[in-house]
């Protein structure tokens, strides 16, 4: 087999892995249980009730069909996960669901957070551009997101047309890879805020807080809280993972998160074994690099000796062209010496 097809048939594998387990771990994070916690350690609204009462602020009509559905439905769908609108790019949210917003909501009304959960590998996205590659900041992508999810809770398809009855919005962004040492272990928000410039205007904060984005970003020594949570999701250590929420009565979260880290650990050792096999590559470059410029050191080293050894000789010849010039210059000498004495005997 050519090495080319065994690279695209390696390639088509790895991919489908990776695909599988992309797969795996937005089931995983799809789970009540499993994404609870999260939001109890970033959204406000949520900070003073326990885990528990969170899972059940998740709303019962954002659970998927096909999964049974008991008091506390232990899977929520991507509702609506696929939006766009004629003109516009399409664009693809990793989580969504509906949950009460507690601090609004009373016996007869029931308000609503609408919650936005992307899991980010790369903390610096790009995107190609005609010839070009973009680079683009994760907080212009998911202030869209929020745009998009706030003009959809108005017009035909959601029937509500008063501005009055909008609803606040989360994006909240979990980053994995490709921080900056600085920003590593870091959660910051934003959100909308009033500074009064002229004058002060007193104002319910629910009337202009409807959109917060929350960027998590990982990739330290996870320390207690939000960052061990996660890792302990992703790295499927189900005995910290259960120091945050309740997993005894769920095997079948259980079961989810270890094949998401089945999956995982399958992919970290394809990399390391195919990071050894580019390191060998680059080792045996180095070597034949390394040959080629000792051979043409030796070459050029060869030429040098040989050209020495070819000065040294015609310096030899020169110099016994030389002795028999002389000599024979003296022979010339004592020659002409004795024609000059004979010519005056004569």
């Amino acid at each position: 087999m050519h090495e080319e097809a065994k690279r695209t048939i390696q390639s088509a594998g790895d991919t489908a892995r990776e695909r599988s387990y992309d797969e795996a771990v937005k089931a995983v994070w799809s789970n009540k249980e499993i994404i609870a916690p999260v939001l109890k350690f970033v959204i406000s609204e949520f900070r003073n009730y326990e885990v528990k009462d969170i899972i059940r602020f998740i709303d019962a009509d954002t659970i998927s069909e096909d999964i049974p559905v008991d008091d506390i439905a232990p899977t929520m769908i991507d509702r609506g996960t696929e939006s766009s609108s004629l003109g516009e790019k399409q664009l693809f949210y990793d989580i969504r669901f509906d949950a009460k917003n507690p601090n609004l909501s009373g016996k007869n009304l029931r308000v609503m957070l609408h919650v936005d959960f992307e899991l980010q590998n790369d903390y610096k996205p790009s995107e190609k551009e005609g010839n070009r590659t973009i680079t683009y900041p994760i907080t212009k992508r998911g202030i869209y997101y929020m745009a998009r999810m706030i003009s959809q809770q108005l017009g035909r398809i959601s029937g509500v047309k008063n501005y009055a009855a909008l609803e606040k919005v989360y994006s909240i962004w979990v980053c994995m890879e490709n921080i900056p040492d600085p920003l590593k272990n870091t959660v910051t928000s934003y959100r909308f805020q009033k500074h009064d410039m002229i004058g002060v205007c007193e104002e319910p904060e629910k009337e202009y807080d409807l959109a917060e984005m929350i960027i998590i970003r990982c990739g330290g020594n996870p320390k207690p809280g939000v960052f061990e949570y996660i890792d302990s999701v992703f790295s499927a250590d189900l005995e910290k993972l259960e120091e945050y929420s309740d997993l005894k009565d769920q095997p079948g979260i259980l079961e989810e998160v270890r094949k998401m880290g089945g999956f995982g650990h399958h992919i970290a050792v394809t990399n390391y074994e195919r990071g050894r096999d580019e390191e060998h590559v680059n080792t045996m470059i180095e070597k034949e690099r390394a040959d080629a410029e000792r051979e043409r050191a030796d070459s050029e080293k060869e030429r040098a000796d040989a050209e020495r050894e070819r000065a040294d000789r015609l310096d030899e010849q020169l110099t016994d062209a030389k002795s028999h010039f002389d000599a024979a210059q003296k022979r010339i000498q004592e020659l002409e010496q004795i024609v000059a004495e004979l010519k005056e005997k004569r």
